[in-house]
Order: structure tokens, then sequence, then C-alpha cells
């Protein structure tokens, strides 16, 4: 008995080594650049939500808002979304090459919902805390 315990070891780390690999880099990923970089982002909405930072448009007819200099490494591309209301910020955290990406969404209210309806193509949200969401479109 002892020995066919032996037999399947090899098989049995392979497996968890794999599913560790697999799925811890990326969500401690999301969570380390999350805490990395609250703070900071709640800064520049705070200033834009008080007029004291202004966006520009990347481009007419463009929707992605071009963040200063100081706040650039906050969102890949150095590039937000923003509503009309000031009340929802996409911050990029991969941008793939034709439609797939992924970032943090702020939303003042603190409602899931309101994120069904402002941004309604992504198929995974994920509550980071009280204003913030992990998504993936």
């Amino acid at each position: 008995m002892k020995r066919k315990w032996i037999e399947v070891l090899p098989l049995w780390v392979l497996v968890i080594t794999f599913l560790l690999v697999a799925f811890l880099p990326t969500q401690l990923g999301v969570w380390t650049e999350f805490k990395m970089y609250e703070s900071d982002r709640n800064e520049l909405i705070h200033g834009v939500r008080n007029g004291q930072i202004v966006l520009e448009q990347k481009s007419f007819n463009s929707d992605l808002l071009l963040l200063p200099p100081k706040y650039s490494h906050l969102s890949d591309g150095g590039e937000i979304f923003m509503n009309q209301a000031k009340t929802s910020f996409f911050f990029y955290s991969y941008r793939g090459i034709l439609s797939d990406f992924n970032g943090f969404i702020y939303v003042n209210d603190s409602h899931v919902n309101d994120i069904f309806e402002i941004f309604d193509s992504y198929h995974t949200i994920k509550k980071l805390n009280e204003h913030w969401y992990w998504v993936i479109s």
C-alpha cells in the first residue's frame, strides 16, 4: 500500500504545481496591483471630481481620457474611461490587441448593479471593496 502512494506522488506534485502556477499569480497579481495603486487612483479620482485635475480627450470623438504624466502609471496606456457624471472610472490593467481587456473600476455608488448598468460588456466582475471592482471583458 505504501509503495502505491509513493508511485502517484509525482502526479500529485505535478497537479498541485500546475494549479498554483495557473491561478495563484493571477489573483495575487490583481490584489498586489490594486493595493499598490489604490491610494494614487483615489487621489486622482478625488482631484477630477473636485475640478483640481482636468483630463483631456485622447483625440476627437474618443471616449478615452489621457492621464497627466504624474498619474500615467495608474492605467495601462496612460488612459482611462470616465462617465459624464464623474461617478465611475475605469483603469486598464491589461489591454489586449483586439477586444479583451481587464482592469479596475471605481464606482461612487456602492451597488454592483450600477456597474452592470454603466458597463455591460464584462463577463467577470469581482468586488474588491466598497467602491472598487475588478472586471474582465
